[in-house]
């Protein structure tokens, strides 16, 4: 095994190489790291002939196309937290040798369990399983700086950086919060707001407390046929896939835990603010959510309760729903927030009993060159709450890959998913 030294290079006090001061939802979770490990982590699978001096210079080729790759975090003299780039803090590559004798699912799992620092740049580190023929890339993150969506562009931009390809350099995006023109808090919260950030149904998250080994994290892929019969049969019943996944994930999540039969079941799903916003690719946070609730006892079909995720979700995903959570986001922010008053408000807020982070279909292609982009898996991350549950879905080479982690599993959970999703689609259609 080789391993390269991690970098180590602590923010001064020296304002020089300010990018830009960190949005609310972004200072709220720089906050919420410092508690425990709360990074998240994409691998991806890739097929074709290559080097590990071929991977290291396209991860600082990569580093160089991307402005939040070479930062860190700290705060100015009045306790505002903004990013600062740090000059030559080059990113961590760990390498094990032998993709077949390594298990991706474990390593992933390492690396969601250390946490980032976030006075430490950089604010990301990969690992390397390699063959000559077949590698497995994995890459954690600070998510004050990256999400979901931007993470598959990461990964493709590096295999076109291996096939030989050059990347431009991203822009610096401005927080979310700003391209809704949102600059401080309310002058009075306006029932919109309010409702924005109103607690959902049901009591707070509880975290764990001493944690010493790394989550299970389990990985399933559904087949192309099967997911483009599901995808048709959703337009069908006039609803998505993600509603599909959220209508099987609650029923599986029923038939292998009792307690979720006898308590309401609050289903986070991640919403990508991208397009509303008006941004591009580049690494930065955004995405917020949207909570549905489902009470216990309940039992409609499985295409009915995917439509109610999917017009549930709607509300949360529309211009007017993002700009009212990033405004009370922001009210939230702008009351002197600590590590201990971000946790509170975050496991409060954001309380649910799964999360489901899915970053649909990625609308780029899979070969470059003499590379193959096989996979993509993610999201995988920690809450650090008891019980949680998290789900990473996308849909990669028209096939759909589903990510589990937790610290309690459930049993056969993404068996069940997909047995869920396959009977849903050879259910006879309503008429």
């Amino acid at each position: 095994m080789k391993t390269t030294s991690k970098a180590t290079n602590a923010p001064s006090s020296n304002p020089t190489g300010f990018i830009r001061s960190l949005g609310a939802f972004e200072e709220i979770y720089w906050l919420y790291t410092q508690t425990g490990p709360r990074g998240f982590a994409y691998a991806a699978e890739i097929e074709g002939r290559t080097t590990v001096d071929a991977w290291r210079k396209a991860i600082d080729q990569l580093q160089q196309s991307q402005p939040f790759f070479s930062v860190c975090i700290e705060p100015n003299p009045g306790g505002k937290p903004y990013f600062r780039h740090a000059a030559g803090a080059s990113i961590p590559m760990r390498v094990l040798n032998g993709a077949s004798e390594h298990r991706w699912e474990t390593e992933m799992a390492k690396e969601v369990f250390e946490p980032f620092s976030g006075d430490k740049a950089p604010l990301v580190r990969t690992v390397l399983i390699h063959d000559p023929d077949r590698s497995i890339f994995i890459i954690a993150a600070h998510h004050s700086i990256s999400d979901g969506m931007s993470m598959t562009v990461v990964l493709r931009d590096l295999v076109r950086a291996l096939a030989g390809e050059a990347i431009d350099r991203y822009p610096v995006l401005p927080s979310q919060e700003e391209t809704f023109g949102i600059t401080g808090p309310s002058p009075a919260p306006s029932a919109d707001s309010e409702r924005a950030a109103a607690q959902p149904a049901g009591p707070p998250l509880v975290l764990r407390e001493g944690d010493t080994e790394p989550p299970v994290v389990e990985s399933l892929q559904l087949d192309s046929a099967l997911t483009a019969r599901l995808a048709d049969r959703a337009r069908v019943e006039r609803t998505t896939v993600h509603g599909a996944i959220c209508s099987a994930v609650l029923q599986a999540g029923r038939k292998g835990s009792p307690t979720w039969s006898e308590k309401p079941v609050r289903v986070l799903s991640d919403v990508n603010s991208r397009k509303v916003c008006g941004v591009g690719d580049a690494s930065a946070m955004y995405f917020l959510a949207g909570i549905s609730p489902i009470e216990p006892g309940l039992q409609p079909g499985f295409w009915d309760l995917a439509r109610r995720f999917t017009t549930e979700l709607a509300g949360p995903r529309s211009r007017e729903g993002l700009k009212n959570a990033c405004q009370a986001l922001t009210d939230v922010a702008s009351q002197g927030l600590n590590t201990a008053s971000a946790l509170q408000f975050l496991t409060h807020a954001f309380a649910s009993e799964v999360i489901i982070s899915n970053v649909g279909k990625l609308p780029f292609s899979s070969d470059y060159g003499a590379l193959r982009l096989k996979s993509i898996w993610g999201s995988s991350f920690l809450t650090g709450a008891i019980d949680e549950q998290i789900v990473g879905v996308g849909t990669v080479d028209e096939s759909l890959h589903l990510l589990y982690t937790s610290y309690t599993p459930i049993p056969s959970f993404l068996e069940n998913i997909k047995s869920l999703l396959s009977e849903a689609w050879d259910s006879v259609p309503k008429s």
